[in-house]
């Protein structure tokens, strides 16, 4: 439960708005609930934007998902900035002065509350979904290619997310940050310390910085290489978003959304400086020096340090987290690889291995170790036949391959009766004689016993 100082804070807010607007404090208004505003709070930390929020969930997921190509990633850099309002999309702006360059991905009910878009180390975007608990990634072009982690891998109120080196690192409510080294493969959580992560940013040691949002400790935070934590950094109220900052005066932004302010700071804690916006949740520093920044209301450039707004790129919008993706056209291929084994878990050598419908024709020959690599296979979905004179023809159906990833296809092979030789011929007629000969005599032994008897 979120403390009720927030609740004041933003009551004196409004206050003070009002004054600001030319109204009267004195005047008659409504009355300002701290339970409404306590709730303002505890919807953003689950991703909701209305209480009402919680009973339309599975409507939405009722609805039949797909996705609509709107613009493919321009070969220039770009940002991403995702968008909760309707079923959720994602925009695209340009990093020089944020201008509104259209969408990604269109409205989609694949999506709830996208919070964060950002380009993995295979060149596809990565999307989390907080209220959908779920990771999702897309190719260059904005089309769907699978769900990197979900519910199923015991995620929950997912936040922000980075890469470090090739795994995916997700930030929780349930106050952990989970490590993943490949789809659906979840590993030690890095982070699990009591606080409740909301983002995180890794540095190029292998060192992290945190945005904690647990209680009255809200902070900054900087954590080592291996999880543990290093040093808090600095207190600000609900931080969200920390990004990097190359050209302040500062190494580093942060989005303190409880806070209405942007700090910019360096790797020690210092404060160089702090730019007040409402209810930031998104920041970046454009190439032309000022910031973006993005609330429920829209994305909006400002000056650094006065918070003048210097224009609004794109109003009336719910918009969440500000990731650069640098341009150009991303991989197009992926790879199926595995190990060819027999029903004893042996490795089988000498198996032909086979992409089929692929032009031309993708193989390659198992090894010593039954290992084999189908390398640079167009982005899509293959039957993969395995061959060998000694053992039955496998063919296994609908095997998918992603932009920049090798899918793994480990396969058991039974055996096959061998052709018998000509010697080997020889010596199965000759054991079929003696057996036809053999049965012969006691049927003849079994005659003349019975014969006995009867006699």
């Amino acid at each position: 439960m979120r403390k009720n100082y927030r609740c004041v804070i933003m009551a004196l807010s409004s206050v003070f708005l009002l004054v600001f607007a030319g109204i009267p404090v004195g005047a008659e208004q409504p009355a300002i609930d701290l339970n409404d505003l306590n709730n303002l709070a505890l919807l953003e930390e689950q991703g909701l934007e209305n209480i009402n929020d919680l009973s339309t969930i599975a409507d939405k997921d009722a609805k039949t998902k797909h996705v609509t190509l709107v613009d493919p990633l321009p070969d220039e850099d770009v940002l991403l900035i995702p968008n909760f309002d309707n079923d959720g999309n994602v925009g695209m702006y340009d990093p020089q002065d944020g201008t509104y360059l259209g969408l990604f991905i269109p409205n989609n009910t694949l999506f709830y509350s996208p919070r964060c878009a950002m380009a993995g180390p295979d060149g596809n975007i990565y999307i989390s979904d907080q209220v959908r608990n779920a990771i999702y990634v897309f190719d260059r072009q904005g089309n769907y290619l699978y769900t990197y982690a979900d519910a199923s891998d015991g995620l929950n109120n997912i936040r922000g997310i980075d890469f470090r080196d090739n795994h995916l690192f997700v930030t929780s409510g349930d106050d952990y940050v989970a490590e993943f080294d490949a789809p659906h493969h979840r590993l030690a959580d890095f982070i699990n310390d009591g606080s409740d992560p909301f983002d995180i940013l890794f540095l190029d040691d292998g060192k992290a910085l945190l945005s904690d949002i647990y209680s009255t400790t809200d902070n900054v935070r900087l954590y080592n290489a291996d999880g543990t934590l290093n040093t808090i950094l600095f207190n600000v109220t609900f931080p969200m978003q920390i990004q990097n900052d190359p050209l302040g005066p500062g190494a580093f932004l942060n989005a303190g959304w409880f806070a209405d302010q942007v700090t910019d700071f360096d790797i020690d804690g210092t404060i160089h400086q702090t730019t007040y916006w409402d209810q930031v949740r998104g920041v970046f520093r454009l190439g032309n020096g000022n910031l973006l920044v993005t609330s429920s209301v829209g994305v909006t450039e400002i000056e650094p340090g006065t918070g003048i707004v210097i224009e609004t790129e794109n109003a009336g919008i719910n918009a969440q987290f500000i990731e650069l993706v640098s341009g150009g056209p991303g991989p197009e291929y992926g790879a199926i690889a595995g190990i060819v084994t027999n029903t004893s878990a042996n490795p089988i050598s000498g198996v032909t291995v086979e992409a089929l419908d692929t032009d031309p024709l993708i193989s390659d020959v198992t090894d010593e170790y039954g290992a084999y690599t189908l390398a640079d296979i167009p982005v899509g979905t293959y039957d993969v036949s395995f061959t060998h004179v000694n053992y039955i023809d496998t063919v296994v159906v609908g095997i998918p391959v992603y932009l920049g990833v090798t899918t793994t296809l480990d396969v058991v092979m039974e055996s096959v009766l061998p052709i018998p030789t000509l010697t080997e011929w020889g010596m199965i007629i000759q054991a079929l004689l003696l057996l036809a000969a053999g049965t012969v005599a006691v049927i003849r032994r079994y005659k003349t016993v019975m014969s006995a008897k009867t006699n």
